[in-house]
């Protein structure tokens, strides 16, 4: 049974890694016919990286508290468990196909990830520049308002390092509330997802649950200290309710 689990794990590992170089080379295809081909090639992306879990027997149990959106600009705000969080909240909210802010590291020398976060209308900072980041942020955050695009952002800043909630960062989050018009913040939960990464990718749990939870948008309220504890304080509860 050991050495049919670490075959598996094997063969999940040589998939992963195949749909990224393949979607590399789909992407920069789609990208000739324009964005509108290339965000679909993202979608598809992320929604076999999702589908590969069901190698491992993992389930993706989905809650949502609101299912229509408008037609406008959208915070989602999640807390951050592995590399796998991005695809599966990018398939669950795929009406809203919401952009990200990423370190600058991942936009080098990564199949699929890096072509996203450079063509993809994403935003790459460098997490030791905070006065250069923040200017940069709050552009994007005016380019993403005109647009009426959607973002995801991790406030948390790194994975969690125990399946737990960590530290939530606001300096990143309050710039974008500052900066966008009539913003919505859509609060997201994800738990699970640690125990597929915490032992290292030879050692892959199987039939691992996860489980996420999509709140109700939170309307943006004139004062941005108190607006930004109610969407924390709702994370919060959306994790410790599944």
């Amino acid at each position: 049974m050991k050495y049919v689990r670490k075959s598996i794990n094997l063969i999940f590992i040589l998939y992963f890694v195949s749909i990224l170089v393949i979607f590399e080379i789909i992407q920069r295809i789609s990208y000739l016919f324009g964005k509108k081909y290339h965000r679909k090639s993202v979608y598809f992306l992320n929604l076999f990286l999702t589908n590969s879990l069901k190698l491992l027997s993992t389930s993706i149990e989905i809650k949502k508290e609101t299912k229509d959106f408008k037609k406008k600009t959208y915070i989602i705000v999640s807390n951050h468990q592995s590399l796998f969080d991005i695809p599966i909240i990018s398939v669950i909210l795929k009406e809203l196909d919401p952009k990200f802010i990423a370190k600058k590291e991942l936009s080098r020398f990564i199949p699929s990830i890096s072509f996203n976060l450079n063509h993809g209308g994403c935003l790459t900072i460098d997490r030791k520049k905070g006065r250069e980041s923040i200017i940069k942020i709050i552009k994007y955050a005016k380019e993403i308002n005109k647009k009426n695009e959607s973002i995801l952002i991790f406030p948390e800043g790194t994975r969690t390092k125990n399946g737990g909630l960590g530290k939530f960062h606001d300096a990143g989050f309050l710039t974008l509330i500052k900066n966008i018009d009539d913003v919505e913040v859509i609060p997201v939960a994800i738990n699970g997802a640690y125990s597929l990464v915490k032992n290292g990718p030879l050692n892959l749990p199987h039939n691992t649950k996860i489980k996420v939870k999509v709140g109700t948008p939170i309307k943006k309220t004139n004062n941005n200290e108190e607006f930004k504890n109610q969407v924390f304080s709702e994370i919060k509860r959306l994790f410790e309710s599944i």
